[in-house]
């Protein structure tokens, strides 16, 4: 039974990041320009679907065990992050935004990332030392691109439901500067990070039940990756308040300096 459900696990996690490589060929992606403007009293955003608490807690079992018998349906993994009441987390970082100038103008402004944005052939003509060319490697070594995260439906607030989609597309921001791939130990231990950082059920969810079902070697490999990565989730600037998309020519090393993180442990 675990070793079906860690099958399951690994799939998800895979195939909801590598997805298709041909994705990163569009040129428009409508899931990422999702428009954040109250369409009227009851639709706060393009896509919003208004949920009572009750809804949200059906919700929230329906979409985990759909998302455990079909992993296909990165859909419901997305649905059940927002419906396992994220808003205290959720405000909580918006507070720290609103409280820096960065934070302030990414709120007003509400910039989405797309592989337009983060064009991977011409960030790979910056220089090596780059934050864009580091990015950019790490996502064509792992087929990877930006145009696959999931809209936003079930958050009840504008500007909260605009912070969760933003959580998303900087994930894999984090991967880069921990220097963690896409595996499934790895991913776990960003998720580790990412509660420490962020502090949203989801990853609480992702990191305590993620390992249950590895196997003897990776679950050694997460414990002894947690205390690093909680280190950094606590100590790092928050990663909400950089506008990643102006720093791509920005020297790696020295973004990451200013980011408070310390490299990977070699354990």
């Amino acid at each position: 039974m675990l070793s079906k459900h860690y099958s399951t696990f690994r799939r998800l996690v895979l195939l909801k990041r590598c997805a298709s490589v041909n994705v990163s060929r569009r040129q428009y992606n409508d899931n990422q320009h999702q428009q954040f403007q109250a369409i009227d009293n009851e639709i706060l955003y393009e896509g919003h679907r208004p949920t009572n608490s009750f809804q949200k807690s059906l919700l929230a079992v329906g979409s985990a065990l759909a998302g455990v018998t079909n992993p296909l349906r990165s859909d419901m993994v997305a649905a059940l992050g927002e419906s396992l009441f994220p808003e205290p987390a959720l405000r909580n970082i918006q507070l720290q935004m609103l409280n820096d100038p960065t934070g302030q103008r990414i709120l007003k402004e509400k910039p989405i990332i797309d592989g337009n944005i983060l064009n991977l052939d011409k960030l790979l003509t910056l220089s090596k030392d780059t934050f864009g060319y580091t990015y950019a490697s790490f996502m064509r070594k792992h087929e990877i691109t930006s145009d696959t995260r999931d809209p936003v439906h079930y958050v009840d607030n504008t500007e909260l439901a605009y912070i969760i989609k933003r959580y998303r597309q900087i994930h894999d921001f984090a991967h880069v500067f921990l220097d963690l791939s896409i595996s499934v130990p790895e991913e776990v231990i960003i998720k580790w990070f990412e509660w420490a950082h962020f502090g949203l059920p989801m990853n609480a969810v992702s990191a305590l039940f993620g390992p249950l079902a590895t196997s003897a070697e990776e679950k050694a490999t997460i414990t002894k990756y947690i205390p690093w990565a909680l280190y950094n989730g606590y100590n790092s600037k928050s990663f909400m308040n950089v506008y990643f998309e102006e720093e791509l020519e920005t020297n790696f090393m020295e973004l990451k300096k200013r980011l408070n993180l310390i490299d990977k442990p070699n354990l």
